[in-house]
């Protein structure tokens, strides 16, 4: 790590820079997965959209979680949003149970129990196939 010396009216430039803010504007849209024993949870900032511009749904084991408005004035102009996350579920956990609710300050939970149940592995064995015989080039 180094040490950067930035003089005073350096300094002053930098703190009314927008770089400077940066991390009040990433602090929106983050997302946390918890994992224990007895459960599967994400939680999702979407603050900026509707329940009904929210999609949650499961695809075999995946979990996918969309976000779009349509164009929308701001203190600063218009902007629209979009966006796809998608998730793993754990192997013990059921599709079937995932559970979406929505807080008043935007964050989506997701939770799913966990059965606790491993999947269970198995061998094939690998068959070797026989060479077809093709109709007529019998007698050749």
């Amino acid at each position: 790590a180094e040490l950067l010396l930035v003089s005073d009216s350096m300094s002053q430039i930098l703190l009314k820079s927008p770089v400077w803010k940066m991390p009040l504007w990433l602090d929106r849209g983050t997302s946390e997965v918890s994992l224990n024993e007895h459960k599967f949870q994400v939680f999702l900032d979407v603050c900026h959209f509707l329940p009904s511009e929210l999609t949650v749904r499961t695809v075999d084991n995946l979990l996918e979680v969309m976000g779009q408005h349509p164009q929308k004035a701001d203190r600063h102009g218009f902007i629209s949003r979009e966006f796809t996350r998608t998730y793993i579920l754990p192997l013990d956990v059921d599709p079937l149970l995932v559970r979406a609710t929505l807080s008043h300050d935007g964050i989506l939970s997701i939770v799913a129990p966990r059965t606790g149940k491993e999947v269970k592995a198995r061998s094939l064995p690998a068959v070797r196939e026989e060479v077809p015989e093709i109709a007529g080039l019998q007698g050749m």
